[in-house]
């Protein structure tokens, strides 16, 4: 069975697979728990890297070292930078379901 084109929760494309949520699978609270941790870990860790960008006097002996570490850096933060929008992506269509089911409940 093939993901749909447009999410008939979100009403939108998604850019990443996000999960089908059904009875027979996990539970959309364990879902939105499991993702907003990871996307947590993964927010956490851009803040550490911002911290940790190359000091040019740490490579400044070897020519063109500096350049290259902070390209390098550049490219390990704008790596976590998908991951997070990709994260946020599916915890924000776990959300667009949970609150869908509610409504179908006649939750607040």
């Amino acid at each position: 069975m093939s993901a749909p084109a447009t999410c008939p929760f979100c009403e939108r494309e998604h850019t990443v697979q996000v999960p089908y949520i059904h009875s027979n699978g996990t539970a959309a609270v364990d879902l939105m728990e499991q993702y907003s941790s990871a996307l947590h870990s993964v927010t956490d860790t851009i803040r550490r890297m911002d911290s940790t960008g190359p000091n040019g006097r740490d490579y400044y002996l070897i020519p063109g070292a500096s350049h290259k570490a902070a390209k390098e850096h550049r490219v390990r933060v704008d790596q976590l930078l998908s991951v997070q929008a990709e994260l946020v992506e599916i915890r924000d269509h776990i959300q667009v379901v949970i609150d869908f089911e509610d409504a179908r409940k006649g939750k607040p």
